[in-house]
């Protein structure tokens, strides 16, 4: 039993612990134009007269913490991206060389500010980049050291039959509802998503354009039924 009563500790300024995640990173380049009022949208060469390479990235966390994908919607011309690219190569990583890697991330300020709807003062944040790992077992045990949990998995587990992860699951979905937007059939949405799965080697190692699920996916949108 510890018998010390460290009452310092309640004079110490109180700092948050920074939410991280460890998971799966899956980029997304396209080619688009920035329109005021709407922000990027897709570069057509008959009505815009600058295309930038947006990048959409994304990290599925690993089963283990049980979190949501955190997501960024990013250009090659933002500040922000510049952070986090500068965050990769500070690890002695190429970006375009870790999309599918296991990685270790964290959103800090970039310096800046925004205003909200409620007129609310934001601060601008981007996703830093603070490991790449070389195996999914490799950022497990990194995220079981630093979060000082344990896994639930068990002998049992490994006769289990083989489930498709949530956040695998909750990606998919995402990739369906953003990109089902003015179109009116299954065709469409299907030549829309399949370089957004192409690109997304989680969902990819499980779904394809016309995987069942995702055609169950699609036909719920057109329906009007959210996923």
């Amino acid at each position: 039993m510890n018998e010390l009563n460290e009452l310092d500790v309640l004079d110490t300024p109180f700092t948050p612990r920074a939410y991280e995640i460890w998971g799966q990173l899956n980029y997304y380049v396209w080619r688009a134009a920035f329109e005021k009022g709407k922000g990027k949208v897709a570069f057509d060469p008959n009505v815009h007269k600058s295309m930038v390479r947006a990048i959409d990235i994304s990290v599925v966390p690993i089963n283990l913490q049980k979190a949501n994908v955190a997501e960024r919607k990013t250009a090659e011309t933002e500040k922000e991206w510049g952070l986090t690219q500068a965050s990769i190569l500070a690890l002695g990583a190429k970006p375009s060389e870790i999309n599918g890697k296991f990685v270790r991330i964290k959103f800090e300020p970039t310096g800046e500010t925004y205003t909200n709807g409620q007129d609310e003062v934001k601060n601008k944040t981007y996703m830093k980049f603070l490991a790449v790992f070389a195996t999914e077992a490799e950022c497990e045990a990194d995220y079981l050291e630093n979060r000082g949990e344990e896994s639930t998995t068990d002998a049992s587990s490994e006769a289990a039959p083989v489930v498709v992860p949530d956040n695998v699951k909750r990606l998919l979905e995402l990739i369906v509802k953003n990109n089902a937007k003015g179109k009116t059939t299954v065709k469409e949405i299907q030549d829309a998503i399949r370089p957004r799965i192409a690109g997304a080697p989680a969902v990819a190692q499980w779904y394809d354009a016309d995987h069942p699920e995702v055609i169950r996916l699609i036909e719920e949108v057109l329906a009007g039924v959210a996923v």
